[in-house]
């Protein structure tokens, strides 16, 4: 895959990711839309680690921090549904994880356009 098709699928996976999120947020934080965002959460860690990246170190480290936000949310997410088997209604608030490297939406942006 050519490194800018790359930079552009993942953007495009966390775009998806983004709008679960906020689906998540906008039902009340509640297991349905969490179970949607944990789906869309796994297409993006499986395309990041399928896909061998060569970028500028600081796209790299952003990167390697969001696998490990995406693993530790993940899981947190599947270790909870496992405890409480809980209904799609059931609230579910996410604690104790590595938070979301915001930084790296500025370093996909400015790594696409100059790719």
């Amino acid at each position: 895959m050519v490194q800018q098709d790359a930079i552009a699928q993942v953007m495009s996976l966390m775009s998806a990711s983004r709008a679960e999120y906020e689906r998540y947020l906008a039902q009340g934080k509640t297991f349905g839309p969490a179970r949607a965002l944990r789906a869309t959460n796994q297409q993006v860690l499986d395309f990041i680690e399928g896909t061998p990246f060569k970028a500028a170190p600081e796209l790299m480290s952003a990167l390697e921090d969001l696998q490990e936000h995406l693993r530790d949310w993940a899981r947190i997410w599947d270790q909870e549904a496992k405890l409480r088997a809980p209904a799609d209604e059931d609230e579910f608030i996410f604690t104790g994880y590595k938070t979301y490297p915001r930084h790296l939406d500025a370093l996909l942006a400015e790594r696409r356009s100059i790719s």
